[in-house]
């Protein structure tokens, strides 16, 4: 299963607990987890 976690991060504290999350819900077998800033997502557009 491939999740995607989208914040947004002024000071970096967002950024880091989308890391923390991101890192629980590799914690699953099976699980992918990835993370995207919003300012990120029209420049990686292909996020499979």
């Amino acid at each position: 299963m491939k999740l995607s976690i989208l914040y947004y991060s002024k000071s970096g504290n967002t950024m880091k607990m989308a890391g923390v999350i991101a890192e629980g819900m590799t914690s699953v077998e099976g699980a992918e987890a990835r993370t995207f800033s919003i300012g990120e997502l029209d420049e990686d557009a292909d996020h499979g």
